[in-house]
């Protein structure tokens, strides 16, 4: 599950800059929530319900890593036909 506030806050850049937080625009917020829950859904994993900004290196590689789709380094290469 994807947790809303994991997500950087909207607003006024001195009302998020008083918290420590950076301002990011809606569409943004909105296409990360996006990304984030299509991952999720997709891979079946989460992140921990805090701010993106304090989620770890690691937990973010974790998350975000692609071990489900890639090839082996050994698998030939793929030739296209038209």
């Amino acid at each position: 599950m994807v947790h809303h506030h994991a997500i950087p806050p909207t607003g006024p850049a001195g009302a998020d800059a008083e918290r420590g937080e950076h301002a990011i625009a809606p569409d943004d917020r909105a296409l990360a929530l996006l990304l984030i829950t299509a991952w999720a859904t997709r891979t079946r994993r989460v992140l921990r319900p805090v701010p993106v900004s304090e989620l770890t290196p690691e937990e973010l590689v974790n998350f975000w890593a692609d071990d489900q789709l890639e090839e082996p380094l050994d698998t030939p290469v793929r030739e296209w036909s038209y």
